[in-house]
Protein backbone atom coordinates (compact mmCIF):
# COMPACT_ATOMS: atom_id res chain seq x y z
CA UNK A 1 0.00 0.00 0.00
CA UNK A 2 1.08 3.71 -1.09
CA UNK A 3 0.73 6.29 2.14
CA UNK A 4 0.61 9.51 1.65
CA UNK A 5 1.65 12.23 4.47
CA UNK A 6 -1.01 15.21 4.77
CA UNK A 7 0.56 16.92 7.36
CA UNK A 8 3.43 17.10 9.87
CA UNK A 9 2.73 18.10 13.85
CA UNK A 10 5.09 19.52 16.12
CA UNK A 11 9.27 19.21 15.95
CA UNK A 12 12.09 17.38 17.53
CA UNK A 13 12.76 19.44 20.74
CA UNK A 14 12.18 19.77 24.48
CA UNK A 15 10.19 22.59 24.24
CA UNK A 16 6.73 23.33 24.45
CA UNK A 17 4.89 21.38 21.90
CA UNK A 18 7.84 19.59 20.64
CA UNK A 19 8.88 16.03 21.55
CA UNK A 20 11.60 13.91 21.87
CA UNK A 21 10.39 10.00 20.99
CA UNK A 22 7.24 9.74 20.00
CA UNK A 23 6.12 6.60 19.84
CA UNK A 24 2.36 6.51 19.68
CA UNK A 25 -1.07 8.54 19.43
CA UNK A 26 -5.24 8.36 19.42
CA UNK A 27 -7.68 10.75 18.48
CA UNK A 28 -10.63 11.56 20.70
CA UNK A 29 -14.53 12.87 18.99
CA UNK A 30 -13.41 16.14 19.09
CA UNK A 31 -10.53 14.85 16.65
CA UNK A 32 -7.86 15.99 19.14
CA UNK A 33 -4.86 13.82 18.77
CA UNK A 34 -2.99 12.78 21.79
CA UNK A 35 1.28 12.03 21.20
CA UNK A 36 2.74 10.05 23.33
CA UNK A 37 6.33 11.15 24.02
CA UNK A 38 8.29 8.30 25.40
CA UNK A 39 11.45 10.38 25.61
CA UNK A 40 10.03 13.46 27.34
CA UNK A 41 8.32 11.13 29.59
CA UNK A 42 4.88 13.25 28.89
CA UNK A 43 1.67 13.16 26.54
CA UNK A 44 1.21 16.22 24.45
CA UNK A 45 -2.36 16.93 23.12
CA UNK A 46 -2.92 18.62 19.43
CA UNK A 47 -5.84 20.02 18.37
CA UNK A 48 -7.62 18.72 14.57
CA UNK A 49 -5.00 21.87 12.84
CA UNK A 50 -2.10 20.14 14.26
CA UNK A 51 -1.97 23.40 16.84
CA UNK A 52 -0.24 22.52 20.28
CA UNK A 53 -2.87 22.68 23.21
CA UNK A 54 -1.02 21.29 26.02
CA UNK A 55 1.38 18.74 27.66
CA UNK A 56 1.37 16.60 31.11
CA UNK A 57 3.47 14.47 32.84
CA UNK A 58 7.08 14.82 34.12
CA UNK A 59 9.81 11.81 35.06
CA UNK A 60 8.96 10.44 38.35
CA UNK A 61 6.60 7.62 39.06
CA UNK A 62 4.14 10.04 41.65
CA UNK A 63 0.68 10.69 40.35
CA UNK A 64 0.87 12.92 37.02
CA UNK A 65 4.84 11.67 36.01
CA UNK A 66 5.57 8.98 33.74
CA UNK A 67 8.66 6.64 32.75
CA UNK A 68 8.79 6.33 29.43
CA UNK A 69 4.98 5.92 28.58
CA UNK A 70 4.91 3.31 25.24
CA UNK A 71 1.10 3.99 24.86
CA UNK A 72 -2.20 6.63 25.31
CA UNK A 73 -5.94 5.79 24.79
CA UNK A 74 -8.72 7.56 25.39
CA UNK A 75 -12.24 6.05 26.94
CA UNK A 76 -15.74 6.47 25.76
CA UNK A 77 -16.14 9.38 28.29
CA UNK A 78 -12.90 10.93 26.92
CA UNK A 79 -10.52 9.68 29.86
CA UNK A 80 -7.07 9.59 28.98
Amino acid sequence: RDFKLIRVIGQYGHDIGQYLTPCDLCTNEQKNIFVCDAGGHRILKYNEQGEFLLSWGELGTNNGQFKCPACVCILNSDRL
